[in-house]
């Protein structure tokens, strides 16, 4: 497999909900890498079944993050096609822009850390848990994420505590307490699920699901 394809592979299998630490990814594409990996694995002559393996890590991955572009629709309130002065040379997905400073709005700063914001600044909803799903893993700060996106916060036994919908922005945030002893999540889009499997117990999600990914997150929390 080559270095290219190892590391889509590595980003893929990374998870990028709720948390800083790794997950699994879940998608298609497996078909296109059962071709691959059979190829290399015949070609070597040994380890045939170590071709197939390889193959089919690298067709989930890749499957799992070549999706078509999402049409979010018009601009909602407060956001515009032009780019702001301060997102020039960001990525944005979307191409859709937060416009307005930090005029109080659901829709406002997706991809910013809220909770932290709003515990310095003593003004805002204190949010338990909250984040922005985006579809680029390096969408830049204010870039509007995905909405309608359902993000499942499960407990410890797997049992869904916390039921949460990506408004127009993209971003997602609950008063609710959250499970005691820890917590993992789910996104779940289009009919598509993608899941983090290491135990969070901060909610702040956007604090480690930066623009270049924080305490081991690869990045934005993504669309599956």
């Amino acid at each position: 497999m080559s270095s290219s394809a190892r590391s889509l592979a590595a980003v893929a299998i990374l998870f990028v909900v709720q948390g800083c630490g790794p997950g699994i990814a879940t998608g298609e594409g497996e078909g296109e890498g059962e071709g691959e990996g059979e190829g290399e694995g015949e070609g070597e002559g040994e380890g045939e079944g170590e071709g197939e393996g390889e193959g089919e890590g690298e067709g989930e991955g890749e499957g799992e993050g070549e999706r078509e572009p999402i049409d979010v629709g018009p601009p909602p309130s407060g956001y515009s096609t032009t780019a702001p002065a301060s997102s020039a040379g960001d990525t944005c997905s979307t191409s859709q822009w937060w416009t307005r400073g930090d005029r109080e709005s659901e829709l406002m700063h997706p991809g910013g850390d809220c909770i932290a914001c709003h515990r310095q600044r003593d003004e805002g909803p204190t949010f338990s848990v909250a984040g922005t799903v985006f579809q680029d893993l390096n969408d830049g700060d204010d870039c509007r994420g995905i909405p309608a996106a359902r993000i499942d916060i499960l407990d410890t036994s797997g049992a869904v505590a916390l039921s949460l919908n990506a408004n127009a922005a993209g971003n997602f945030f609950a008063t609710a307490r959250l499970p005691a002893g820890g917590y993992t999540a789910q996104v779940t889009y289009d009919g598509r699920t993608r899941s983090m499997s290491t135990v969070q117990t901060d909610g702040a999600c956007n604090k480690c699901h930066t623009v270049d990914g924080a305490q081991n997150a690869p990045g934005r929390i993504l669309v599956p």
